[in-house]
């Protein structure tokens, strides 16, 4: 995330993916509770203009299908 951060602060289009490999969910949001540094971080990107994008995804022993997008939330 610090990395993205420093993209974004020189004028870099910057963003993070994350695929959530199962399809029963809307939502992605950072566990503040198991990892607060890293939903600081990710938080601080944000604010720096990184863009957060999610999507559900399938995934098999053989591949993995990229599904739909997910409401990002950022505490």
């Amino acid at each position: 995330m610090l990395e993205l951060i420093e993209a974004a602060k020189e004028g870099y289009a910057a963003a993070v993916i994350f695929l959530v490999q199962r399809k029963d969910c809307r939502r992605f949001a950072p566990n503040a509770e198991m990892d607060a540094p890293f939903a600081d971080a990710l938080k601080a990107a944000v604010q720096s203009g990184v863009q957060v994008l999610a999507y559900d995804a399938e995934v098999s022993a053989a591949s993995l299908e990229i599904g739909d997008p997910l409401t990002v939330e950022i505490g």
